[in-house]
């Protein structure tokens, strides 16, 4: 089942459908004519996006999704002695990387 639910939000997000805590699912929830929707669609899908893990026992990496044509997508995990940051990039953001 979490598979399953793991692949949905994939479908949703690349379909800029997503309802996470970036504005997209805002600007997905507007009527077309609303005046505020042509601010937010930068927002369609963002160009950075930031994870992260709880403080997990044994975990010493992970990886991140990218989607969109210019993207960076900065995953964190935290352990009691270090925090590791992961950067995976596509387009513009994958040269600059």
């Amino acid at each position: 089942v979490a598979f399953m639910e793991h692949k949905n939000i994939i479908r949703n997000t690349k379909s800029g459908q997503g309802v996470g805590p970036h504005l997209a699912a805002l600007r997905q929830s507007l009527p077309p004519d609303n005046p505020l929707k042509r601010f937010l669609v930068p927002f369609g899908c963002p160009s950075v996006y930031l994870t992260g893990v709880d403080l997990m026992e044994g975990v010493e990496c992970g990886g991140g999704n990218v989607y969109a044509q210019d993207q960076l997508a900065v995953t964190y995990l935290g352990k009691t002695d270090r925090v590791r940051i992961i950067l995976n990039g596509k387009g513009i953001f994958a040269i600059s990387l």
